[in-house]
Parts: C-alpha cells; sequence; structure tokens
C-alpha cells in the first residue's frame, strides 16, 4: 500500500468517534437523529459518506460495501490540476481497502492491524432538505457527524474530518468488486505464463481485439511466491486497468509499529489505449502519461500459428510472476445481488 495512504489511515484509525445525541430515525425526519454500534453500521451498508469542510486537499471517502469491508478514499489536492487530470491522479492515488468488524457497541478496523474504538461507534444523522443527485449523480441523502476525541492527530498533515454529506450506493471513482479470493483461478480457468521481454515493450496489434489482455485479468503471486488469489488488474474494455489487492484480516500480534503489509488492501485505477500498434498504459506515478517503457506488452510466441493466444511480457525474472485469466473473475464493476 502507498505510504501516505498508509499514514493517513494511522491517524483516521487513532481518531476515535464518541456518541452523539438525538433519537429520530434516520432519513424520515429533518431533526437530527442518532444510531450507535451494529446499527449505525448496518444503516452505512451500500451508503458513502464524503468530507465536507476542507479546501485545501480533495474530500475523503468513505464507501461502507458491506459489513467487513470499507474503502477509505484521500482526496487529492485540485490546484494547478484541470479536471481530467485530476480525476486521473485520484485513480492512481486509490482507496485503502479495510477488513470492518463490530465488537460489542465498537468499531474496529483493520489496515495492517486491527485498531478497535475505545467508545461506542456512533452517528448523527440529518436528512437533506432536498433530495438531489451528486457526487456522480448519487443521491445525497443528508449529513453525518462523527465527533473525535483528538480532532488532531500528532504529527499528521492530514484533515481529520467530522462531518461529511452521506450519498446512497457507491460515489467514490472506484467499482465495487466480489471481495473473495480466487486461489483456485489458474487450475480452473486454465493460464498463460508471461515470457520474459528485456525491454517490456513489444508490438500488441492495431487494436484492442488484438490485445488478448483487453477485457482479461492478470493474476499474479504474492512476496511468498504463491498465489492466493488476492492481487490482480482487470483491463476493462473502457480503457481503465483497475488494480485490487483484497484485504484480511491481519495477525493478531501486528500493531503499529508492526503492522502485517502483506493483510493489507487497497484498489486504483490506470487507464490504458492503442497506439501505432502499441498497448499503453499509465502508472500510479505519473497518471496522465501513457508510457511505453513500463507497459505490459503482448506478443505472439516465436514460431506460433495464427490461432495461437498471445503472451505478454511483463515479468523481470526467469520464473513467471503474472498470468493472464479469462474474463472479470473478481466481477470488478458488476452489481452484485444484496446478501444477508
Amino acid at each position: 500500500m502507498k505510504a501516505g495512504i498508509r499514514y493517513f489511515l494511522f491517524a483516521m484509525l487513532t481518531s476515535i468517534p464518541f456518541a452523539a445525541s438525538g433519537g429520530e430515525r434516520p432519513l424520515e425526519s429533518t431533526t437530527a437523529s442518532t444510531l450507535s454500534g451494529p446499527e449505525a453500521l448496518q444503516f452505512l451498508i451500500g451508503k458513502t459518506l464524503r468530507s465536507t469542510g476542507n479546501s485545501q486537499s480533495g474530500p475523503t471517502y468513505r464507501y461502507f460495501m458491506n459489513d467487513h469491508l470499507e474503502y477509505r478514499c484521500l482526496g487529492v489536492s485540485p490546484t494547478g490540476l484541470s479536471r481530467r487530470d485530476l480525476r486521473f491522479h485520484n485513480e492512481a492515488n486509490g482507496c485503502a481497502l479495510l477488513v470492518i468488524s463490530m465488537k460489542g457497541q465498537r468499531l474496529c478496523e483493520a489496515v495492517g492491524y486491527e485498531h478497535c474504538g475505545q467508545h461506542d461507534f456512533a452517528l448523527t444523522i440529518r436528512k437533506a432538505a432536498k433530495s438531489r443527485l451528486s457526487s456522480g449523480d448519487h443521491q445525497l441523502l443528508g449529513k453525518v457527524k462523527l465527533s473525535y476525541a483528538d480532532p488532531t492527530p500528532v504529527g499528521s498533515n492530514f484533515n481529520n474530518p467530522a462531518e461529511y454529506d452521506l450519498f446512497q450506493g457507491n460515489a467514490t471513482l472506484f467499482p465495487d468488486f466480489d471481495p473473495s479470493p480466487r486461489p483456485n483461478l489458474l487450475e480452473s480457468n486454465g493460464r498463460e505464463e508471461m515470457d520474459q521481454e528485456e525491454r517490456r515493450c513489444v508490438e500488441s496489434g492495431e487494436t484492442a481485439s488484438d490485445t488478448r489482455i483487453v477485457g482479461n485479468t492478470l493474476v499474479w503471486r504474492n512476496r511468498d511466491g504463491k498465489f492466493d488469489g488476492r492481487n490482480a488488474e482487470y483491463f476493462d474494455p473502457d480503457g481503465r486497468i483497475i488494480s485490487l489487492a483484497i484485504p484480511e484480516s491481519p495477525p493478531a500480534d501486528a500493531s503499529p509499529s508492526h503492522p502485517s503489509q502483506d493483510s493489507e488492501g487497497d484498489i486504483g485505477i490506470n487507464h490504458w489505449k492503442i497506439e501505432k500498434g502499441w498497448l499503453l498504459r499509465t502508472e500510479n506515478d505519473e497518471p496522465t502519461k501513457f508510457c511505453c517503457r513500463l507497459s505490459v506488452r503482448l506478443q505472439k510466441p516465436k514460431n506460433a500459428s495464427a490461432a495461437s493466444q498471445a503472451r505478454s511480457c511483463v515479468t523481470a525474472s526467469q520464473t513467471p510472476t503474472k498470468y493472464i485469466v479469462e474474463g472479470n473473475p473478481y466481477q470488478i464493476g458488476v452489481k452484485l445481488p444484496a446478501t444477508e
């Protein structure tokens, strides 16, 4: 996970919300109402919080995809960026994916280590005066307020939002996905090992239809050289490359000083395009530049027939680390049925 996001999340996780006052049922009255504990988390599932009140940086988004996974997205400062470039920078910056749970009335969040609030998790909610669309045509439902025991985390330059706009659905830039890892992909879908190619830049065909990677998914091994089905990149036909690292609960001995990086998760977006027979892509450090030297490239095996499948040249060692699997097995961007 990117160091900036990790540092930001450390500041966020050490800022603990305490219970607010109120009593009205949420979104049924213009008077403020309060939910706490598991009821508060259940209310947030399928909704997005967007921070308000800080013009120096982009807003922070918190999307609760289900009762055990949260997107935490730190905004990029808009200063000096066009609207297009700002979107590309926000997409490349990505979101941390947090494993969440309730322990009694306390919300616990994990990003390398588990942190549980010392007070009840509580939301103060006020319904929007008028229903309107905003943040990518998602309905603005109202306002949510969190109060923090320590509103200024020591050593943090990031805003620590306490007030949010509340939106229906996923109002972030990043799509939903099926969070179940796919450890059997290589066996069930077949695979194509990535050939080593020192230049990492070979012809892919004149159009996207010539490029087998488009519409399919790259998966790769973890740091131990094993395939656990948690890391993937989906080359969406719409021109996006959605990278995904599915988080898992960290070990019990993980701590802020010794986080478990192997358990962390995130989601981000880069872009691809075909230009003069080359498949170009953007990278996190240069999100507005389509480059060749860092690109994923496809080529036919030597002496292969026209019917042979293409292979990709992306690994820098003799041992294959990445594989192509067919289609979109993680259901990225696909509306999934609700679960109990």
